[in-house]
């Protein structure tokens, strides 16, 4: 059985809440006046069958309508059941994002310290290289002057 429009069920019980009591009114009015049923005109034994066919369609009405309540109740919990399925899938990729993120900002952090240390050794070995280029400059001219 599919979910009943709601608007259908309201104005479904609408129309038959107004066709049972039109049956009613009909009952009070050809109720017969002696009270001996047997007595009772066509008019009000119409009425009274359509009383009991109205309550019927209204005691039908009410079974489908708690049928479609649950089928929504279980299409809301299968509904819930999926968003809690993502909730827990989402949350397991927001942590391997910000793994991605964490190693990411230590990959950079070593890059930096990595340059630094680049730099300094650059640095030290131009210094050495200038030391060793006056050193030996120096050491030449002392040679050459002992030579001479």
């Amino acid at each position: 059985m599919s979910i009943l429009n709601p608007v259908d069920i309201s104005n479904s019980f609408t129309q038959h809440f107004l066709n049972y009591q039109t049956a009613l009114n009909l009952m009070h009015d050809y109720f017969p006046v002696t009270g001996n049923l047997n007595e009772a005109s066509q008019t009000y034994t119409n009425a009274k069958n359509a009383v009991t066919t109205e309550q019927a369609q209204i005691f039908t009405l009410e079974n489908r309508l708690a049928t479609s309540a649950n089928l929504v109740n279980e299409n809301i919990n299968t509904i819930k059941q999926e968003i809690n399925v993502l909730d827990a899938s989402t949350n397991n990729i927001e942590s391997i994002l910000n793994n991605f993120k964490d190693r990411s900002l230590a990959a950079e952090g070593e890059l930096k310290i990595q340059k630094y240390l680049y730099h300094e050794l650059f640095t030290g070995n131009i210094i050495l290289v200038l030391t060793v280029i006056i050193f030996a400059g120096v050491i030449f001219k002392s040679i050459k002057k002992k030579s001479n």
